[in-house]
């Protein structure tokens, strides 16, 4: 099955504010699933390098304000369950200047990202120390996506997220509708782009229970 980039119920409109210095467009996925739907929403960002110098390791990027949002089924991240509800996707630095995706609370998510500018604001150091502490504190319990980070290539002027569908996953299922039109699972990629920046995380929707049943898994 040919790979396609899915941007179900694209929305633009105009949105000033929110630590945003002009104007922006929202941007909106809306992914529908065998079992629920798959929503990510955000706002574009325009790439500036200077803004990605000296960035302290262990910082949190808002990613466009980004929401996602599992409805009814969980999803896969490889080994990493990710159960339905509301978060925040954020880029997490490491050392090394990798990044990797990470999922925060809904509840946590928003304080996480004002916290962040506060502590990038800061001309103390004691205050910075104090604010990346509270931020690290928000995170707690954070989603850890397992992401393939890359530097190079093509860039991107604005920041850019979005949901290839990799087609039908069957696993090992050996039973009755194997092979058929009938999807058992299904695998995603998410990928954000940001200027040279580029990380992917590879989602899968589960096959369903009774499925692997029939097959005789246990």
């Amino acid at each position: 099955m040919k790979s396609k980039m899915l941007c179900f119920g694209l929305l633009i409109v105009s949105v000033a504010g929110l630590a945003i210095a002009h104007p922006h467009v929202v941007r909106q996925i809306q992914l529908p699933l065998q079992k629920g739907q798959l929503e990510v929403k955000y706002f574009t960002v325009p790439y500036d390098a200077k803004t990605l110098e000296g960035l302290p390791t262990g910082l949190y990027w808002h990613l466009g304000f980004a929401n996602f949002k599992v409805m009814d089924e969980p999803l896969n991240a490889g080994a990493t369950s990710v159960a339905p509800g509301s978060y925040r996707l954020f880029a997490h630095s490491e050392k090394d200047q990798k990044w990797s995706l990470v999922l925060i609370s809904e509840a946590n998510g928003q304080k996480l990202a004002m916290t962040t500018f506060g502590m990038l604001a800061a001309k103390d150091e004691a205050k910075k120390k104090e604010l990346m502490k509270t931020c690290d504190d928000l995170a707690q319990g954070m989603i850890v996506l397992p992401t393939a980070f890359t530097k190079g290539g093509d860039k991107t002027e604005h920041l850019r997220i979005g949901v290839e569908d990799l087609g039908q996953n069957f696993g090992d299922f050996q039973g009755p509708g194997a092979g058929s039109s009938k999807s058992l699972g299904h695998d995603f990629m998410l990928r954000v782009d940001f200027g040279d920046l580029h990380g992917t995380v590879a989602l899968s929707e589960p096959a369903p229970e009774g499925a692997k049943k029939e097959s005789g898994g246990k």
